[in-house]
């Protein structure tokens, strides 16, 4: 899968320059933007041995500070499998909410 997500974003006065997200164990990012300027994208990494199902932690941060208060709109290209083969030979899909980069339900910051 080779996917392009974009979203508006709306940052607490604390945030900085980070952005932290959650995605799929099993797709990795290739590029990030925040307001039209490249942002690195760190992203835990696992091996194929420790994929889990569910979110991993990932921490985008732009090249300016956020301010608070206005959207920002943030651009992320990722690819990977979510389909995946279990130790007993089966076929699992990894969870389709995962496929996409979400917020801990703790601080959703989505408009």
């Amino acid at each position: 899968m080779v996917s392009k997500a974009s979203f508006a974003y709306h940052a607490a006065a604390d945030d900085g320059r980070a952005i932290s997200l959650e995605l799929s164990s099993h797709l990795h990012v290739t590029a990030a933007q925040v307001d039209g300027k490249p942002a690195a994208a760190f992203q835990h990494e696992t091996t194929a041995s420790q994929k889990i199902a569910g979110g991993v932690p990932l921490l985008l941060i732009a090249a300016e500070t956020l301010a608070p208060g206005i959207p920002h709109q943030v651009e992320l290209s990722y690819e990977g499998s979510v389909v995946f083969r279990t130790a007993a030979g089966n076929y699992f899909v990894d969870e389709r909410n995962t496929w996409y980069p979400f917020f801990s339900p703790c601080s959703p910051r989505l408009i």
